[in-house]
């Protein structure tokens, strides 16, 4: 008998299924020291459980960041730079999600 899983690769073989992607959202933010200056270069990533992701980007010369194309839902955010302690934060990413500053 055929699995549900092989019936759709089968359909994808011949081209008859039908795939919908959702636009995803974009976060943005900036990163800034103590004394409010930005932060080039700083590394901000997701995290993926406990483990550090490795398609984080860079802040512009501004400090600021755009992560774009994320799935709604609980997401932790890290963000380390050297010469500087990690921050982690905890957020629900939507369309309604505000600039995070760190």
């Amino acid at each position: 008998s055929a699995s549900a899983e092989t019936l759709l690769l089968q359909d994808l073989l011949d081209r008859k299924a039908l795939l919908t992607l959702k636009q995803g959202i974009e976060l943005r933010g900036v990163v800034l020291d103590d004394q409010g200056s930005p932060i080039a270069g700083a590394k901000v990533t997701r995290m993926d459980g406990l483990k550090y992701r490795q398609d984080g980007l860079k802040t512009a010369a501004d400090g600021s960041f755009r992560l774009g194309s994320l799935p709604p839902g609980d997401e932790t955010i890290s963000v380390w730079a050297k010469g500087y302690a990690p921050a982690l934060t905890n957020l629900e990413v939507s369309a309604a999600t505000p600039p995070l500053i760190f």
